[in-house]
């Protein structure tokens, strides 16, 4: 997944509608599921992520607090182990998946 950090630089309001969160993308004919969506809220240097379903609703940030937004992504299509070594090895030049991930889940 890919995490954006937006921090205030002076007071404003933030409202999020957030899907996917703990019913997280399913995968399919063998796929893994994906990790799911969320949001953190940082105000005096500490960070709350326990926000139920990631929805909130005109929360008021203060100069230096900072918001975060987690997009999980998609689940995958057939076994990770089963995909030829070629496209995943591809994949990993590309930066689609780590080398960490390649040799984890895809066997590669």
């Amino acid at each position: 997944g890919a995490e954006m950090v937006v921090q205030a630089l002076s007071p404003f309001a933030v409202t999020t509608r957030i899907d996917r969160v703990h019913c997280k993308p399913w995968g399919l004919d063998g796929g893994s599921e994906a990790a799911g969506n969320g949001i953190g809220i940082r105000r005096n240097g500490v960070w709350d992520e326990e926000l139920p379903n990631a929805k909130i609703f005109n929360v008021r940030l203060a100069r230096g607090d900072a918001y975060k937004m987690l997009s999980g992504g998609g689940g995958g299509f057939g076994a990770a182990a089963e995909r030829d070594p070629e496209l995943v090895a591809h994949d990993v030049r590309e930066g689609y998946v780590s080398t960490l991930q390649a040799e984890q889940a895809y066997r590669v």
